[in-house]
């Protein structure tokens, strides 16, 4: 008797071990094999380089060396609307590394950050102004876009001393190739630095303001 059982339980794990994977686990496709991952080939490599380029900043960095202009440790941007000519009306200081492009003939001289991965800039700002100012102060990729936008409105006559930020307005990482946009108005005029007019881009110099 213990002989005909012992065949019966050889006869079914033969019988199990017969069956497929597919047969045992058609149920519920928990014995499934996972495929493997599809290895990188010249056709698939681009997903993965669009990837990491998503996981970065937008700043991709670059050469210096093809970014025209002389070499700045910090540059002053400053704005005269009155006679006397001190140009401390409104004054913004970016302290970091730039370059200073001159060839555009009469318009004050371009700005451009030349680090090859671009770099976090302390913007300092201080009015002496008489008048009411708004400035505003952009970032601009080098077809024009603006990547970054800050505006101080006044509510006084800015001489009175007591609207000037304290400390940095604002930093922000300058991407590589980008140019620096700032803008002046007050009740009866305006100043930019891409147009004529008394406004100064001065290398290494910060007028009231900065380090």
């Amino acid at each position: 008797m213990s002989h005909i059982f012992g065949s019966l339980l050889a006869i079914a794990a033969l019988t199990f071990a017969g069956c497929s994977a597919g047969e045992f686990a058609s149920g519920s496709g928990a014995g499934q094999k996972v495929p493997p991952k599809k290895p990188l080939t010249p056709e698939n490599k681009s997903e993965s380089s669009d990837a990491e380029k998503n996981d970065l900043s937008t700043d991709l960095g670059g050469d210096s060396s093809t970014i025209p202009g002389i070499q700045a440790q910090k540059i002053g941007i400053s704005f005269e609307d009155g006679s006397d000519n001190d140009y401390n009306d409104v004054s913004v200081c970016f302290d970091a590394p730039f370059k200073v492009d001159a060839s555009r003939p009469g318009l004050p001289p371009k700005v451009v950050m030349a680090e090859s991965k671009g770099a976090k800039v302390d913007v300092y700002l201080k009015s002496l102004t008489g008048n009411v100012p708004v400035v505003t102060i952009k970032v601009l990729d080098k077809d024009g876009k603006v990547l970054f936008e800050k505006q101080k409105r006044y509510t006084t006559n800015a001489n009175s001393n007591t609207e000037n930020p304290v400390g940095p307005f604002f930093n922000f990482h300058f991407p590589f190739g980008s140019r620096l946009y700032v803008q002046y108005d007050w009740p009866r005029g305006t100043l930019n630095t891409d147009a004529a007019g008394k406004a100064r881009v001065e290398p290494n110099i910060c007028r009231n303001t900065g380090r």
